[in-house]
């Protein structure tokens, strides 16, 4: 059965951590072979190539870890650059995004900095102000 029938315990195993480690070699040993990334399926957000999908889906996670670090009011250690390609990688399908509830509206940025902009264009705000 897949992992969501299986026990958490057993998904992974006696060592967590080289679980997690194992599943990202033999993801990343799939995604390198010819033509993979072309290929188009059906996602959650209707057909496209595995490229676009992973070129939308890694800012799901980066936008999670901003939030978590938001509520434990750490920081994010998310870069500028790294925040403003994830808002240039947001924009041609922000609608789309916003329409199935990934996202909600964009909220007006706390400042000018590029994790500020992103973050607004996500449509987070913190939760401390």
């Amino acid at each position: 059965p897949g992992p969501a029938q299986q026990p958490e315990a057993e998904v992974a195993g006696a060592d967590p951590a080289a679980t997690v480690c194992s599943s990202v070699d033999r993801c990343l040993a799939a995604l390198d072979r010819p033509d993979v990334l072309a290929k188009v399926s059906e996602r959650p957000f209707g057909e496209m190539p595995i490229d676009d999908f992973l070129g939308a889906i890694w800012v799901d996670p980066l936008t999670h870890a901003w939030d978590i670090a938001d509520a434990a009011a750490i920081d994010p250690g998310i870069d500028a650059a790294t925040a403003a390609q994830a808002q240039a990688n947001l924009e041609p399908i922000a609608d789309m995004m916003r329409n199935v509830g990934a996202f909600g509206p964009a909220t007006e940025p706390s400042s000018n900095d590029a994790l500020a902009q992103f973050v607004a264009f996500a449509g987070r705000r913190s939760v401390r102000d």
